[in-house]
């Protein structure tokens, strides 16, 4: 089983080491406060943290242009990059350990 971090977009609340079988068990272990809707998308990413899962894994949550900078997109928020024009349909999901460095240096 791995382990999750599950980070809480709203208020910036985190879970770590959560033990699922997936991303969506992780999510559904972390306890959302009333005033937030848990069933929203934009509200929860899981990350993997178990290094052995997410060398090479990818997420269907974000996805990656073309630019050398700023290139993880949250597949929610856009689906087109403004910069250098790539359209998520034709660009791969993005690599949850590089999701996991964006999200944590934000």
């Amino acid at each position: 089983m791995a382990k999750y971090t599950v980070h809480f977009m709203t208020s910036f609340c985190s879970w770590e080491d959560v033990e699922a079988e997936s991303e969506e068990d992780a999510i559904a272990q972390c306890s959302v406060p009333n005033e937030h809707d848990a069933n929203d998308p934009t509200t929860f990413v899981a990350i993997c943290t178990d290094e052995e899962f997410d060398l090479c894994a990818t997420t269907p949550d974000y996805w990656d242009c073309n630019c050398d900078e700023n290139y993880i997109h949250k597949k929610t928020h856009t689906l087109f990059c403004d910069k250098c024009g790539a359209k998520e349909e034709d660009q791969p999901d993005s690599r949850i350990n590089e999701v996991r460095k964006t999200i944590l240096s934000e």
